[in-house]
């Protein structure tokens, strides 16, 4: 049985995600977050676009 990275993601993100959001309103201004967050939506959709719909037996 192999660990499965989708919780570990999860957790990851929970935990950076207003860490980095901060840091970068910080450095620039509120526009900024915009824009990284369309990056990154637009990189999850393409990630869950790749997931196939099978299940393992």
């Amino acid at each position: 049985m192999t660990a499965q990275p989708f919780p570990f993601s999860s957790s990851l993100a929970a935990i950076t995600g207003p860490i980095v959001a901060g840091w970068l309103i910080d450095l620039t201004n509120h526009s900024v977050i915009w824009v990284f967050t369309a990056v990154f939506m637009i990189a999850a959709i393409y990630c869950m676009s790749r997931v196939s719909g099978r299940r393992p037996a």
